[in-house]
């Protein structure tokens, strides 16, 4: 999500100024920053080639050679504007130097130090912390695959880790097909060993149970949720088995850097972590269930439990998505979501008829 995202959605330079203020604790001195909301930047009025380079590579268009040209050039544009390009101007009182990149996200923050080759990733004012904790939690264990980029240091609501010099797979034109099967045998390696096995009906127990207990106040359409839910369960049941294996919960390209020297691959942002089916983290990956959505999953033909299980899941992403939110934010994105899973199940295949 980028700043000028978050402008329509929340008070976003107030809170801007809340986390900055909170991070920054030393204020030796004052200095200017510059918000680009379409960058999703915040740099002096001169940031280093290498705050640059990192932005043009963070917005490299796959596969249309003329977009990606003209993208490159509203960049360099932007950052050689010397502020005047930016949507506001800022006073942090802090020591900020040339290669500082501070990149907010949907929950969180990235503070990138370019003279260390640091990143540090802390919480969001007014945001909840569980994601950002349930993060630390899982990448502080032992025995972590070499994928999972190593922390320099952590507390408990924030870490720091190097600067991965690379590109998200997102980004990526040449290879990508194969870039993406390698990422996910890679992690399929990894979690092989971590499953187990349960019947169609008990799982399709434990799901609905999970969407029940997440709907909240912030859900306008209560009713359709448990009727979607209870709908796809009943499909679910008819599965003999199914197996249940360690997964990411949001394994998309942009989560997953190429490293540029060594073509080393990093899987990145590990909130969303827990248990689902087998099935689940290739849906989003190499099924197109994000970021395109429901209705490029829904075009590939499959098994209909195969194809339940993976909506009832991701129905229950998306509800723990809106409960991270303060206030009723992510509400309407929401109610957008619901929709459109209603509107395929309403088809054929379903035949979902709800009050």
């Amino acid at each position: 999500m980028k700043i000028s995202q978050m402008l329509l959605r929340e008070d976003f330079y107030r809170i801007n100024d809340e986390t900055l203020d909170r991070y920054y604790t030393e204020k030796t001195q004052n200095t200017r920053l510059y918000i680009y909301p379409q960058l999703n930047a915040i740099v002096t009025a001169k940031p280093s080639r290498k705050v640059l380079e990192y932005l043009l590579c963070e917005y490299s268009v796959r596969n249309n050679a003329l977009k990606r040209i003209l993208t490159g050039a509203y960049v360099g544009l932007c950052l050689s504007s010397y502020g005047c390009m930016s949507s506001k101007k800022i006073t942090v009182h802090a020591a900020i130097d040339d290669n500082t990149l501070i990149y907010p996200c949907n929950r969180k923050y990235r503070i990138f130090n370019f003279s260390k080759n640091t990143v540090e990733v802390i919480p969001k004012y007014g945001f909840p912390q569980d994601d950002l904790q349930r993060e630390i939690f899982f990448r502080t264990q032992n025995g972590l695959p070499d994928f999972v980029p190593k922390l320099i240091s952590f507390t408990p609501n924030r870490y720091m880790e190097k600067i991965i010099d690379g590109r998200p797979l997102a980004r990526i034109s040449d290879d990508y097909d194969i870039y993406v099967n390698r990422a996910y045998n890679m992690f399929y390696e990894y979690v092989k060993d971590k499953r187990r096995i349960v019947s169609g009906s008990k799982y399709a127990e434990e799901l609905y149970a999970l969407v029940c207990k997440q709907i909240s106040v912030k859900v306008r359409r209560q009713e359709t949720v448990r009727c979607i839910a209870s709908k796809l369960a009943s499909v679910v049941r008819m599965a003999d088995e199914i197996m249940l294996l360690f997964s990411h919960g949001d394994l998309q390209t942009g989560n997953i850097w190429v490293e540029n020297k060594t073509e080393k691959i990093f899987i990145i942002d590990w909130e969303s972590w827990g248990e689902r089916s087998i099935w689940y983290d290739k849906a989003v990956l190499m099924e197109g269930l994000r970021p395109d959505g429901i209705g490029s999953y829904c075009k590939i033909e499959k098994p209909k439990e195969k194809e339940a299980c993976v909506l009832l899941e991701d129905l229950i992403f998306q509800l723990n998505e809106l409960e991270t939110l303060p206030g009723d934010f992510g509400s309407d994105k929401f109610d957008e979501y619901l929709a459109c899973l209603e509107m395929h199940m309403r088809g054929k295949k379903y035949g979902l008829s709800c009050e």
